[in-house]
Protein backbone atom coordinates (compact mmCIF):
# COMPACT_ATOMS: atom_id res chain seq x y z
CA UNK A 1 0.00 0.00 0.00
CA UNK A 2 1.60 3.72 -0.81
CA UNK A 3 2.33 4.68 2.60
CA UNK A 4 1.31 8.55 1.71
CA UNK A 5 -2.79 7.11 1.10
CA UNK A 6 -4.47 7.43 4.38
CA UNK A 7 -7.77 6.11 4.98
CA UNK A 8 -10.94 6.51 7.41
CA UNK A 9 -10.52 4.35 10.88
CA UNK A 10 -12.58 3.17 13.02
CA UNK A 11 -11.63 4.62 15.71
CA UNK A 12 -13.03 8.11 17.54
CA UNK A 13 -12.05 11.43 16.46
CA UNK A 14 -12.26 14.81 18.42
CA UNK A 15 -14.42 16.75 17.80
CA UNK A 16 -13.38 20.70 17.04
CA UNK A 17 -15.59 23.11 19.00
CA UNK A 18 -17.25 25.73 17.62
CA UNK A 19 -19.87 25.99 14.75
CA UNK A 20 -19.31 24.42 11.32
CA UNK A 21 -19.42 26.97 8.44
CA UNK A 22 -21.12 26.15 5.05
CA UNK A 23 -21.33 27.88 2.05
CA UNK A 24 -23.10 26.93 -0.94
CA UNK A 25 -26.65 25.22 0.25
CA UNK A 26 -27.70 23.53 -3.27
CA UNK A 27 -28.85 20.06 -3.53
CA UNK A 28 -25.61 18.74 -2.09
CA UNK A 29 -25.27 21.79 0.22
CA UNK A 30 -28.21 21.34 1.85
CA UNK A 31 -28.03 17.29 2.14
CA UNK A 32 -24.49 18.36 3.90
CA UNK A 33 -26.45 20.09 6.41
CA UNK A 34 -29.08 18.15 6.92
CA UNK A 35 -26.05 15.43 7.89
CA UNK A 36 -23.97 17.18 10.06
CA UNK A 37 -27.26 18.91 12.20
CA UNK A 38 -27.98 15.66 12.28
CA UNK A 39 -24.95 14.78 14.35
CA UNK A 40 -25.48 17.37 16.89
CA UNK A 41 -23.04 20.21 15.19
CA UNK A 42 -23.59 23.59 14.94
CA UNK A 43 -24.23 24.75 11.76
CA UNK A 44 -24.05 28.20 9.47
CA UNK A 45 -24.86 28.29 6.48
CA UNK A 46 -24.78 30.79 3.67
CA UNK A 47 -26.41 30.90 -0.45
CA UNK A 48 -26.67 33.82 -2.55
CA UNK A 49 -30.10 32.03 -2.95
CA UNK A 50 -31.84 33.94 -0.09
CA UNK A 51 -34.58 30.52 -0.42
CA UNK A 52 -32.20 28.14 0.27
CA UNK A 53 -30.91 30.07 3.35
CA UNK A 54 -34.79 30.37 4.60
CA UNK A 55 -34.72 26.20 4.13
CA UNK A 56 -31.20 25.91 6.79
CA UNK A 57 -33.41 28.32 9.09
CA UNK A 58 -36.00 25.73 9.57
CA UNK A 59 -34.29 22.65 9.49
CA UNK A 60 -32.36 24.07 12.37
CA UNK A 61 -29.02 25.81 11.29
CA UNK A 62 -27.88 29.60 11.16
CA UNK A 63 -27.94 31.48 7.83
CA UNK A 64 -25.68 34.30 7.85
CA UNK A 65 -25.97 37.40 6.03
CA UNK A 66 -23.04 36.88 4.23
CA UNK A 67 -20.24 34.45 3.40
CA UNK A 68 -17.69 36.67 5.66
CA UNK A 69 -19.33 36.17 8.70
CA UNK A 70 -19.03 32.50 8.31
CA UNK A 71 -15.27 33.28 8.07
CA UNK A 72 -15.63 35.29 10.86
CA UNK A 73 -17.14 32.87 13.01
CA UNK A 74 -15.96 29.33 11.88
CA UNK A 75 -12.87 27.68 12.25
CA UNK A 76 -13.70 24.58 9.29
CA UNK A 77 -15.94 25.81 6.48
CA UNK A 78 -17.50 23.46 3.92
CA UNK A 79 -17.55 24.64 0.30
CA UNK A 80 -20.09 22.91 -1.54
CA UNK A 81 -20.47 25.13 -5.33
CA UNK A 82 -20.23 24.35 -8.99
CA UNK A 83 -17.01 24.95 -10.24
CA UNK A 84 -14.04 26.57 -9.56
CA UNK A 85 -14.47 29.46 -10.86
CA UNK A 86 -17.32 29.98 -7.81
CA UNK A 87 -14.78 29.01 -5.71
CA UNK A 88 -12.23 31.08 -6.47
CA UNK A 89 -14.59 34.44 -6.45
CA UNK A 90 -15.61 32.80 -3.06
CA UNK A 91 -12.73 32.64 -1.25
CA UNK A 92 -11.56 35.79 -2.85
CA UNK A 93 -14.80 37.32 -0.82
CA UNK A 94 -13.90 35.87 2.50
CA UNK A 95 -10.18 36.39 2.61
CA UNK A 96 -10.26 39.39 4.27
CA UNK A 97 -11.59 37.62 7.20
CA UNK A 98 -9.39 34.40 7.14
CA UNK A 99 -7.29 33.69 9.78
CA UNK A 100 -4.18 31.00 10.54
CA UNK A 101 -5.61 27.67 11.77
CA UNK A 102 -8.90 27.47 10.15
CA UNK A 103 -9.88 24.57 7.34
CA UNK A 104 -11.85 25.26 4.12
CA UNK A 105 -13.18 21.62 2.90
CA UNK A 106 -13.67 21.96 -0.68
CA UNK A 107 -16.44 19.57 -1.72
CA UNK A 108 -17.13 21.13 -5.16
CA UNK A 109 -15.71 19.10 -7.95
CA UNK A 110 -13.07 21.61 -9.69
CA UNK A 111 -10.02 22.01 -11.48
CA UNK A 112 -6.79 20.07 -10.13
CA UNK A 113 -4.53 22.49 -10.86
CA UNK A 114 -6.85 25.71 -9.42
CA UNK A 115 -7.18 23.46 -6.56
CA UNK A 116 -3.03 23.24 -6.05
CA UNK A 117 -2.88 27.12 -6.60
CA UNK A 118 -5.41 27.87 -4.32
CA UNK A 119 -3.93 25.41 -1.61
CA UNK A 120 -0.40 27.45 -1.69
CA UNK A 121 -2.17 31.02 -1.68
CA UNK A 122 -3.93 29.80 1.32
CA UNK A 123 -1.15 28.05 2.77
CA UNK A 124 1.00 31.59 2.94
CA UNK A 125 -2.03 32.73 5.35
CA UNK A 126 -1.45 29.74 7.08
CA UNK A 127 -4.92 28.40 6.14
CA UNK A 128 -5.31 24.71 5.19
CA UNK A 129 -7.44 23.89 2.36
CA UNK A 130 -8.76 20.67 1.41
CA UNK A 131 -9.92 19.84 -2.09
CA UNK A 132 -11.98 17.05 -1.17
CA UNK A 133 -14.16 16.13 -3.70
CA UNK A 134 -17.66 13.74 -3.33
CA UNK A 135 -17.70 10.94 -5.26
CA UNK A 136 -21.75 10.23 -4.82
CA UNK A 137 -24.89 12.40 -5.14
CA UNK A 138 -26.75 14.66 -2.65
CA UNK A 139 -29.04 10.86 -2.10
CA UNK A 140 -25.91 9.36 -1.15
CA UNK A 141 -24.73 11.91 1.13
CA UNK A 142 -27.92 11.63 3.19
CA UNK A 143 -27.46 7.94 3.65
CA UNK A 144 -23.52 8.66 4.18
CA UNK A 145 -22.50 6.04 1.65
CA UNK A 146 -20.54 8.75 -0.23
CA UNK A 147 -16.62 8.64 -0.81
CA UNK A 148 -14.68 11.72 0.18
CA UNK A 149 -11.73 12.03 -2.12
CA UNK A 150 -8.78 14.39 -0.53
CA UNK A 151 -6.11 16.39 -1.14
CA UNK A 152 -3.78 18.81 1.12
CA UNK A 153 -2.22 18.74 4.82
CA UNK A 154 -2.50 15.50 6.24
CA UNK A 155 -2.84 17.67 9.22
CA UNK A 156 -5.86 19.30 8.09
CA UNK A 157 -7.61 16.15 6.82
CA UNK A 158 -7.16 14.19 10.44
CA UNK A 159 -8.93 17.42 11.66
CA UNK A 160 -12.12 16.59 9.72
CA UNK A 161 -12.24 13.20 10.20
CA UNK A 162 -15.23 13.76 12.57
CA UNK A 163 -16.65 15.33 9.29
CA UNK A 164 -16.50 12.98 7.14
CA UNK A 165 -18.10 10.15 9.14
CA UNK A 166 -21.18 12.12 9.98
CA UNK A 167 -21.80 11.88 5.50
CA UNK A 168 -19.66 9.21 3.99
CA UNK A 169 -19.02 5.85 4.08
CA UNK A 170 -15.13 6.38 3.58
CA UNK A 171 -12.61 9.12 3.23
CA UNK A 172 -9.05 8.85 1.60
CA UNK A 173 -6.15 11.14 1.84
CA UNK A 174 -4.45 11.02 -1.73
CA UNK A 175 -1.82 13.93 -1.65
CA UNK A 176 -1.45 17.58 -1.82
CA UNK A 177 -3.70 19.68 -2.82
CA UNK A 178 -4.95 18.84 -6.40
CA UNK A 179 -4.69 15.21 -5.78
CA UNK A 180 -8.63 14.55 -4.46
CA UNK A 181 -9.36 16.55 -7.83
CA UNK A 182 -7.44 14.88 -10.19
CA UNK A 183 -9.07 11.28 -8.26
CA UNK A 184 -12.62 12.41 -9.33
CA UNK A 185 -11.71 12.87 -12.42
CA UNK A 186 -10.17 9.14 -12.55
CA UNK A 187 -13.04 8.15 -11.14
CA UNK A 188 -15.59 9.70 -13.38
CA UNK A 189 -13.58 8.30 -16.67
CA UNK A 190 -14.53 5.07 -15.19
CA UNK A 191 -17.87 5.56 -14.08
CA UNK A 192 -17.97 7.09 -17.85
CA UNK A 193 -16.64 3.97 -20.00
CA UNK A 194 -18.62 1.29 -18.09
CA UNK A 195 -21.71 3.29 -18.27
CA UNK A 196 -20.76 3.21 -22.64
CA UNK A 197 -20.25 -0.11 -22.33
CA UNK A 198 -23.45 -1.19 -20.80
CA UNK A 199 -25.20 1.00 -23.69
CA UNK A 200 -23.41 -0.92 -26.16
CA UNK A 201 -23.95 -4.38 -24.41
CA UNK A 202 -27.80 -3.08 -24.54
CA UNK A 203 -27.86 -2.02 -27.70
CA UNK A 204 -26.41 -5.44 -28.97
CA UNK A 205 -28.66 -7.40 -27.34
CA UNK A 206 -31.82 -5.08 -28.61
CA UNK A 207 -29.93 -6.09 -32.52
CA UNK A 208 -29.90 -9.80 -31.56
CA UNK A 209 -33.29 -9.89 -30.29
CA UNK A 210 -33.07 -11.03 -26.83
CA UNK A 211 -35.27 -9.26 -23.87
CA UNK A 212 -33.81 -6.17 -21.81
CA UNK A 213 -35.04 -6.96 -18.85
CA UNK A 214 -33.99 -10.40 -18.98
CA UNK A 215 -30.29 -8.94 -20.05
CA UNK A 216 -29.98 -6.52 -17.18
CA UNK A 217 -30.61 -8.94 -14.89
CA UNK A 218 -27.99 -11.19 -16.19
CA UNK A 219 -25.59 -8.64 -16.46
CA UNK A 220 -26.08 -7.70 -12.95
CA UNK A 221 -25.75 -11.39 -11.34
CA UNK A 222 -22.82 -12.25 -13.60
CA UNK A 223 -18.98 -11.43 -13.72
CA UNK A 224 -20.22 -8.01 -15.63
CA UNK A 225 -21.50 -6.01 -12.75
CA UNK A 226 -19.32 -3.74 -11.09
CA UNK A 227 -20.16 -2.06 -8.68
CA UNK A 228 -19.15 2.03 -8.72
CA UNK A 229 -20.38 4.61 -6.17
Amino acid sequence: MNPDLHINAMGAEKSIGGPTGLIGLGLMGMALAERLLGGGLEVWGYDVDSNRNDILRRIGGKPTLCAAEIATGCRRILLSLPDSSVVESVVSCISPSLTPKQIIIDTSTGDPEQALAMGHRLAERGVCYLDATISGSSEQVRKAEVVVLAGGPVEGFEQCQDLFRLFARRWFHLGPCGSGSQMKLISNLVLGLNRAALAEGLWLSKVLGLDAQTVLTVLRESMAYIKLS
